[in-house]
């Protein structure tokens, strides 16, 4: 009940000051030099991970989900994880969610989290990644698709950002959402760089979509550009 009442109090508050007290803590949660600080939890968490038989992992994810652990690399998160490090003695990850993590991360360090995840895989484990769709959205612009524009502009107004004119299909996922620091893909190259790494089965599903019941409906973003504008794609060991 407390949390159902913050809550209504927190949607009352004009979306201009909650955007602004979330940029705020958004910088101290990600605050580089406090990340290096704590980076010794890192090894916590994993020494976690190592005591369960089986492990049902989401990376980028501080909420709570029955029957799954979530990590972030975040200073304030219950199970810190620097997914780009190895994951120490971790063998036993079954099913693995991230949910538009791999966007925010370079080339380099993407690879590196893939394959430190696909290490600490039980054969047969299954990966889920989700990721904005480099492809459709160059389509939607290559095609002057201006109902996808006005969809992302509707979809994405609680979070402040400009869509004008065409161009900004692509702008936006390029500059906006910290993924100016990262990099975007298309289903063809991501699933190159997973099939290097030894995955098997690389498959695109809608988003919330899978042949795999408990990767039904796993994913944050259920706005209706989610639908073309989220490349989902599952991996197997």
């Amino acid at each position: 009940m407390p949390k159902l009442l913050f809550l209504t109090f927190y949607k009352k508050i004009p979306l201009s000051f909650r955007n602004r007290v979330h940029f705020l803590f958004h910088r101290i949660n990600s605050n580089r030099f406090l990340l290096a600080l704590l980076n010794f939890r890192h090894y916590l968490t994993c020494r976690k991970l190592r005591s369960y038989e089986f492990v049902k992992l989401r990376v980028g994810e501080s909420g709570k989900f029955h029957g799954w652990i979530s990590t972030n690399y975040q200073v304030s998160c219950r199970n810190f994880l620097d997914v780009t490090k190895p994951l120490v003695g971790v063998k036993n990850l079954e099913f693995i969610i991230a949910d538009n993590v791999l966007e925010h991360l370079s080339l380099t360090k993407g690879r590196a989290m893939l394959a430190n995840l696909y290490d600490s895989m039980l054969p047969g484990a299954t990966l889920r990644l989700s990721t904005p769709n480099l492809r459709e959205l160059a389509n939607k612009y290559a095609n002057s698709d201006f109902g996808a524009l006005e969809q992302l502009k509707i979809d994405l107004q609680q979070h402040s950002v400009s869509f004008e004119h065409l161009p900004d299909l692509l702008r936006v996922q390029f500059t906006s959402f910290g993924h100016e620091k990262g990099y975007l893909y298309d289903f063809e190259t991501l699933q190159a760089i997973l099939q290097q790494l030894g995955f098997r089965n690389v498959r695109q599903f809608a988003t919330s979509h899978s042949e795999i019941s408990l990767l039904v409906d796993v994913e944050n973003r259920k706005s209706p550009s989610d639908s073309w504008a989220q490349l989902c794609i599952e991996a197997e060991k």
